[in-house]
């Protein structure tokens, strides 16, 4: 349902933005797409630019951690890099965070990068 104007959606992507903090050069850029303990999965929408609900997890079922995404880079699949944010409290849809690498975790080729909060 995208709205156009002057050619322009009017809405930022977040997927445009730098990998790595312009100002704090060992702070990567993570946007984040699902939040800590929430059972609905969230994914950005390229063309739409927003982030919106993609999936319902089981009844029982949450997500352990934030999940996102980092900007401006591609992975395998085809899509920016997928990561797990390590925080006390969950982070909001379509937020922006930065944060430093404390560790590289492959697991079923998704999610290979760990963040502290």
């Amino acid at each position: 349902m995208s709205q156009k104007r002057n050619g322009n959606t009017g809405l930022a992507d977040p997927s445009r933005l730098s990998s790595w903090d312009p100002e704090e050069k060992q702070l990567l850029q993570v946007i984040i797409e699902t939040p800590k303990g929430s059972r609905n999965k969230y994914a950005f929408d390229e063309e739409d630019r927003i982030v919106g609900s993609k999936k319902v997890l089981p009844a029982g079922m949450a997500f352990l951690y934030d999940f996102g995404f980092v900007p401006s880079t591609l992975a395998e699949n085809g899509d920016p890099v997928d990561v797990p944010v390590l925080m006390d409290e969950p982070a909001f849809p379509g937020g922006p965070l930065k944060r430093c690498i404390i560790g590289d975790a492959p697991y079923d080729a998704c999610c290979s990068l760990m963040f502290a909060g």
